[in-house]
């Protein structure tokens, strides 16, 4: 019941070679008394009265959209669910407290129709430090914030590191933190940073904004009230005898893990995650994996992989959980590239190079003119359909229409980079072993399908229907 589920990707591993290991705390039951309290923290500075969508002056403005976000939020909450929502810019100013029900009855006559006040800066300090003090007072087994911005920190101190850093010690409280971008100028990688175990959400300026910031909110209000396990830590020791080259988690976020490695009494890498909070059911597991590297060796041999535990914390108590100490067997290696190599699962690298690319081309997008945007999603598109991430190749392919509909490029990139945080993948656990299929052999989605040749994609075939169409989009490469 309360075992760990640890897989590797494949039982034998050549010397030399790179393989993944997934760890996944257990299926947890509805907890019906569990109840949940959330601040919404919502951008009050001068900026958020600019039209919602570019060229469209006198149409909504961003404070529109985040005023029917905050309605439709409370309304989508359970009349017992305790609710604060908060004004920030310069400084933070609470609009109103109580239960969902009876806000809910009150909200639309007290957050302003147009902001009239006169808030300087944005102080997205300010917006942590008084959320997560109001959080701290509460006992709800889910406590969130919900924190909207459509810019930079401008006032307090606007180090990202200390921010993130703010974000991370709630964290350990099981205080959680989930923010919205809002147009081209808000800080999409700060916001990664301050989400913790969860994804990021961007509200472009597009046409269906209004719509775009309902969903999100609706899916904030299911996570946050359905709960049964308020977070804990988990623990992995790999043996001495792998290196360690990067820690990630898969689900419900999809990052590079900010882990620190130490090292154990017996040179052990030991590695302490925070799981974040656990829902019910198959489906609301958090997924982890580890990108190690075997030793080079002589001689077959079966060697101590990994041993992992976890402390979880919920609302009836502390749930230790231990997971069986993981062996493989190492060949003889290295071996060259293309020399023959036992089969192997290869869905946990392939989400593992996902995140790796997908943080690349972020980077470089960041230091580039907006001019180099189309140049730099073409290339990255390429290099992932070329391996096999044809999920990753669709954003990228969206991304490009993006700019040439004209949304501004950095809206385009804080889209892209939030719909990544939150890839959706598979939670079947355990190690199928077949032949890996090179990524020319692997079946790539109707709407990646070049027309003419690799070197000049087209993303619509040639009777001018869109590629993806009415079609249910599938995510390849995510099943494991």
């Amino acid at each position: 019941m309360n075992e760990l589920d640890v897989a590797v990707d494949r039982k034998q591993v050549v010397g030399g070679d790179d393989f993944a290991v997934g760890v996944k705390p257990p299926t947890q039951p509805p907890d019906r008394a569990a109840d949940g309290e959330f601040v919404l923290a919502l951008d009050a500075s001068a900026s958020m009265t600019w039209p919602a969508q570019k060229g469209r002056d006198g149409g909504p403005t961003r404070w529109d959209l985040a005023r029917k976000g905050a309605l439709g939020l409370v309304g989508l909450l359970e009349a017992t669910t305790k609710v604060h929502i908060l004004l920030f810019a310069g400084t933070t100013r609470i609009v109103t407290a109580g239960t969902a029900g009876t806000v809910a009855r009150e909200l639309a006559r007290l957050l302003p129709e147009q902001l009239s006040e006169d808030f300087t800066g944005t102080s997205i300090e300010a917006a942590l430090v008084d959320s997560y003090q109001l959080l701290e007072r509460s006992t709800a087994i889910s406590r969130r914030l919900i924190i909207l911005s459509d810019g930079d920190a401008t006032a307090g101190n606007q180090s990202p590191d200390h921010l993130a850093g703010l974000a991370s010690r709630a964290m350990s409280k099981d205080l959680y933190t989930d923010p919205i971008g809002l147009g081209a100028e808000a800080n999409v990688d700060l916001l990664l940073r301050l989400s913790g175990t969860g994804p990021c959400d961007h509200v472009a300026s597009r046409e269906e904004a209004d719509k775009v910031m309902i969903e999100v909110m609706g899916r904030l209000a299911q996570t946050g009230q359905q709960v049964a396990v308020s977070g804990g830590e988990l623990r992995l020791e790999v043996s001495p005898f792998f290196s360690v080259l990067g820690v990630y988690q898969l689900r419900p976020a999809c990052r590079a893990y900010p882990a620190q490695i130490v090292k154990g009494n017996e040179g052990e890498s030991v590695i302490t995650l925070q799981v974040g909070a656990i829902g019910p059911g198959e489906f609301s597991r958090p997924l982890f994996a580890l990108k190690l590297r075997a030793p080079a060796i002589g001689k077959v041999a079966e060697v101590p992989l990994v041993r992992a535990s976890a402390t979880l914390r919920s609302r009836r108590g502390a749930i230790s959980c231990s997971g069986q100490e993981q062996k493989v067997s190492v060949l003889p290696g290295p071996l060259p590239a293309g020399a023959t190599r036992p089969p192997y699962s290869a869905e946990l690298l392939d989400q593992i190079r996902t995140v790796d690319l997908e943080a690349e081309t972020a980077e470089r997008l960041r230091t580039a003119p907006d001019g180099r945007y189309q140049e730099i999603y073409s290339a990255a598109k390429d290099e992932a359909a070329s391996a096999g991430l044809y999920s990753l190749a669709g954003q990228y392919s969206d991304a490009i229409k993006a700019l040439g509909a004209g949304l501004e490029p950095n809206d385009v990139r804080n889209e892209q980079r939030a719909t990544s945080s939150r890839r959706a993948t598979s939670p079947v656990m355990g190690l199928r072993e077949r032949p890996v299929l090179p990524p020319s052999e692997r079946l790539r989605p109707p709407s990646l399908n070049p027309v003419f040749s690799e070197d000049e994609w087209t993303d619509d075939p040639p009777d001018g229907r869109s590629g993806d169409g009415d079609q249910p989009k599938t995510d390849y490469g995510d099943a494991w």
